[in-house]
């Protein structure tokens, strides 16, 4: 999602940022608008927010976040990651509210919307001129789904003109399983045009 969160930010800020790092993200190729989408930005989400609280609503009366949302972040953790990561105390804090089961419900109703609103404003609104790195995750498998993946994540790099690189061994959490990669990825934003790989660590 932060393919269309990420360069976004410029359409819609006062001055260029200094750079943009997008860390595997899911490229929104083909972006449609869901039935409705013609309408103005606050109507079309408005039945995806009033969807999201009613779900929220009854798991919240269940006490499914209260009783799930930690394990719930932790079995997703470990499907994004590689490595081995203890569990964090604030995962029992924050996951068990109904805010971030609202949240998650929110962002994943409303991502098509963003998609296709960002397609509509990079006609009129183009990214700026600042450097951009997209770091894909790589488990180091030879499936075909991860290899269509970083294929998918070097075009979204063509695509917004910048650098590609791989984080490897990681997950999808790149910065859970190595952080380093993406510091190096963060601090590193000189070159552009060209494909590098970020060193693993020793």
């Amino acid at each position: 999602m932060c393919a269309t969160g990420v360069p976004g930010v410029p359409c819609h800020r006062p001055g260029p940022p200094d750079h943009l790092d997008v860390r595997d993200p899911d490229p929104p190729f083909g972006p449609r608008l869901p039935p409705g989408g013609r309408r103005p930005a606050a109507a079309r989400r408005a039945p995806g927010h009033a969807w999201a609280g009613g779900v929220v609503g009854a798991l919240s009366a269940a006490g499914l976040p209260r009783a799930l949302g930690a394990a719930a972040r932790r079995l997703i953790g470990r499907a994004s990651t590689v490595g081995s990561h203890p569990p964090h105390p604030w995962e029992r804090a924050g996951y068990r509210t109904s805010r971030v089961a609202r949240a998650c419900v929110l962002e994943n109703t409303t991502y098509p919307y963003q998609a296709a609103e960002l397609a509509a404003l990079r006609p009129d609104h183009p990214l700026p001129a600042v450097p951009v790195t997209v770091l894909a995750a790589y488990d180091g498998s030879e499936a075909a789904g991860r290899l269509r993946w970083l294929e998918r994540q070097r075009g979204l790099a063509a695509e917004l003109g910048g650098r590609f690189a791989v984080a490897a061994p990681a997950g999808h959490l790149v910065m859970a399983d190595v952080p380093e990669s993406v510091v190096r990825a963060v601090l590193d934003l000189s070159g552009t045009g060209h494909d590098a790989t970020v060193a693993d660590r020793p």
